[in-house]
């Protein structure tokens, strides 16, 4: 080329250099060639038993390289001798290590991970985590420092809470599951298929009102009244039959005994 600079350099049983504007930019080598500058191509192809692509920082941090081998493709810190990354044959993504994380957004807000003994989602910078159908349907809410929130068709149907939980809606039992109260399962509230039950082993049972205790049988039918500071009535058939009164009972139609007395005071 003009003004003496080397186009090409070849060396017996050695290197063949080329070059650009007296700059070398490729050299073959024993294994291979060493390109100095940028390969600009529309396409390249990497054939061999065991296809790889190297990476060399030369500001000494970590060395990668990119590999397929026995159907796996890697992402390989040659450094550290570890794969970071492996894509299986039948398109599974693997990261294989524990506590090593998959850290989404622009500050790695979303962390998903393995520790070794738990799987973890985490959110950082207190933000909260929402797990959606669809685009815009609410499945379920955990916020940092407060609730966590559970859905059904975009409604809130449940969410805990300082005292305990909040529950919007029904709570429903199949036959024989019982709800439990008291450390040893004191009282027991369920349905066996056949009855229901409210069971108490420890202590009284104690029912209270802000007025009155109204027991039903049918659904409709009075059976027990008791009145806020005033009357405890008996029923039959739904008609009043026996009432407490301040100066002692009142009955309604006949008073029946079968054997035993009355005892009447004498005022």
């Amino acid at each position: 080329a003009g003004n003496n600079h080397g186009v090409i350099r070849g060396y017996e049983n050695a290197a063949v250099e080329l070059f650009y504007d007296a700059s070398k930019k490729l050299e073959t080598t024993s294994t291979g060639v060493t390109v100095t500058g940028t390969i600009t191509s529309g396409s390249a192809v990497l054939s061999s038993s065991f296809p790889n692509l190297s990476f060399t920082d030369s500001d000494h941090n970590s060395d990668f390289r990119l590999e397929v081998n026995s159907g796996q493709f890697k992402i390989v810190d040659t450094t550290n001798t570890a794969d970071r990354l492996i894509v299986q044959s039948d398109g599974n993504i693997d990261i294989p290590s524990d506590s090593t994380k998959l850290r989404l957004g622009a500050s790695q807000d979303l962390q998903i991970y393995h520790d070794g003994s738990f799987n973890i989602l985490n959110a950082q910078g207190y933000h909260q985590v929402q797990i959606k159908a669809g685009a815009t349907e609410d499945v379920a809410k955990f916020k940092p420092n407060s609730s966590v929130e559970l859905y059904y068709d975009n409604a809130k149907k449940f969410e805990t809470t300082t005292y305990g939980v909040f529950v919007n809606g029904n709570q429903k039992f199949d036959d024989n599951n019982k709800s439990l109260f008291g450390n040893s399962d004191d009282l027991q509230i369920y349905h066996d298929g056949s009855q229901s039950y409210v069971a108490n082993s420890t202590g009284n049972l104690n029912i209270s009102s802000g007025a009155a205790i109204t027991l039903k049988t049918n659904t409709s039918e009075a059976a027990v009244i008791c009145n806020n500071n005033g009357s405890v009535d008996l029923y039959y058939d739904n008609s009043k039959k026996f009432e407490t009164t301040s100066g002692g009972v009142q009955v309604t139609d006949n008073l029946n005994m079968s054997g035993g007395h009355i005892f009447l005071a004498d005022n």
